[in-house]
């Protein structure tokens, strides 16, 4: 079987910023599949931490898998595809370079392109590696008009948050993937903190729109327009809660992934987006948002990201206060210890009693919106928002993997989430085992129970892939940071 186990590099995110919600330093392992020398079975790219390399695992004769290690194992790994980059007819390899531990110009945030020499054996290209220094998140690809497209989604500035990354979309012109950004994708450079995204023909028109998925964000639609593409604004993209109501909404959420499929059968793709959930120590509504205050309040020239979260006040009013305890936000901001001397003081205190009002309406993100859900097209800008079922909601979806898994037609979906590298406050996000939803062709899922399904993730679960071997046996693939490999074969 695939002997491989993520063993991620010590570092607390923490002690440069007190006042995260997560570490960002803990993405991986990411995994790509491919068929990319030509013999039966597929191979499965494995991204390793910082100083951990890289590998690409490939079945023998004999059953066994022998690995290759990719060069440049000092970068954090955050995703990765197969895609013919040179246009020779085999699949090459992209991969983006994350993390937080780096300074941001670093070389080790430059991603990496790895072309295939036909045979499956991969060597780094310079010329074809792009000169950006980032960290990312995602790389997605579409073909328009025989032109390749490719984004890369910008995660974090290292060591800065929640300052906006730079996002990158990417045309392919004489052996060089040029940034094209700006001229073809206004807005798209800043959109925001990026988890995931896809290409998608949201509204069958034959060309593949891009779907942007942001932390402290929301979905965000660039339409494609004759290979330009323009973000959907206004009433162009309306969300509903619900099927019986008129009532819209921009969920804004801690977004983590999404992947498509036709759920309902009617033609059009639909989604399944995954979120926080609701089993942490974080609650927001339209009407109880969560704020994330992001100025330089002690003037040093870094961000403050300073959570509110709101708290029923001794006399029972609402009010907004800090989430994190008064130790944590000292770390952070100094001269709040002389303002609040006391443990006392500072529980007491609402956030404009912690910082001044001029400073907390000057610049701030919000979250209303915590459930993983399902959003179902109805075509014409028009989608609405439907929770999953309440135990994909225990811990935050880290990915999710769409297929016909049990043979009855219908779409079903595999998810696998929690996060070990969540703040002391909340403390570690572990509630989760990972879980299969059966959908029944009509836009609804039921979970079913790992003792039926088989599918159990207890770790700290990242992303799903499937696989065949060379028998042709299908396989689900499963990583978890600092932890091994979970495979299942799939018996319809």
């Amino acid at each position: 079987g695939l002997n491989f186990q993520h063993k991620e590099n010590y570092y607390s995110d923490y002690d440069f910023q007190p006042l995260l919600l997560k570490q960002l330093s803990k993405q991986g392992p990411c995994l790509a599949v491919a068929n990319v020398d030509g013999k039966a079975g597929d191979e499965i790219f494995i991204g390793g931490a910082k100083k951990e390399p890289s590998k690409i695992f490939s079945q023998q004769k004999d059953g066994t898998y022998k690995s290759q290690v990719l060069a440049d194992s000092v970068s954090e790994d955050t995703d990765a595809a197969f895609f013919d980059i040179d246009k020779d007819g085999d699949l090459d390899l992209y991969v983006v370079s994350g993390g937080s531990e780096f300074t941001v110009d670093s070389e080790y945030l430059k991603d990496r392109v790895y072309l295939n020499d036909g045979l499956g054996n991969f060597s780094k290209s310079e010329t074809y590696s792009p000169k950006e220094r980032h960290s990312g998140s995602v790389v997605q690809t579409t073909d328009y008009k025989d032109d390749l497209w490719v984004f890369v989604g910008g995660r974090v500035v290292p060591n800065q948050f929640p300052k906006v990354p730079a996002s990158s979309l990417m045309t392919n012109h004489y052996k060089n993937l040029v940034q094209n950004t700006d001229k073809f994708a206004y807005g798209l450079n800043q959109i925001g903190l990026v988890t995931d995204a896809i290409f998608s023909d949201f509204d069958q028109d034959d060309n593949e729109d891009l779907l942007v998925l942001t932390e402290w964000g929301t979905l965000s639609i660039f339409k494609n327009r004759d290979g330009g593409f323009k973000q959907l604004e206004g009433e162009a993209l309306q969300i509903f809660l619900g099927s019986d109501t008129t009532d819209t909404i921009v969920p804004k959420g801690l977004w983590t992934t999404i992947v498509e499929g036709d759920f309902d059968k009617d033609g059009d793709p639909d989604y399944l987006l995954g979120n926080q959930g609701e089993n942490t120590n974080l609650q927001a509504s339209v009407k109880e948002p969560l704020y994330l205050y992001k100025g330089d309040y002690d003037d040093n020239g870094s961000f403050d990201p300073l959570v509110g979260h709101t708290y029923s006040a001794k006399n029972g009013d609402r009010k907004n206060y800090p989430l994190h305890a008064r130790d944590d936000v000292v770390k952070q901001l100094v001269k709040v210890k002389d303002r609040l001397g006391s443990y006392a003081d500072f529980g007491n205190a609402t956030l404009s009693e912690v910082l001044p009002e001029s400073d907390l309406s000057k610049d701030y993100l919000t979250v209303n919106y915590l459930k993983s859900s399902y959003l179902e097209n109805k075509g014409n800008g028009n989608f609405i928002l439907r929770p999953l079922p309440k135990l994909a909601q225990l811990a935050p979806i880290q990915a999710m993997l769409v297929d016909d898994f049990d043979g009855d037609g219908h779409l079903d979906a595999l998810l696998s989430g929690n996060d070990y590298g969540a703040e002391s406050t909340g403390g570690q996000q572990d509630a989760f085992n990972g879980l299969y939803l059966q959908g029944d062709g009509a836009g609804n899922f039921k979970a079913i129970s790992t003792d039926h399904s088989g599918f159990y993730v207890p770790g700290d679960g990242r992303d799903i892939v499937k696989m065949t071997n060379k028998d042709g046996a299908s396989w689900i693939v499963v990583g978890q940071n600092s932890g091994g490999l979970k495979t299942f074969r799939i018996d319809r």
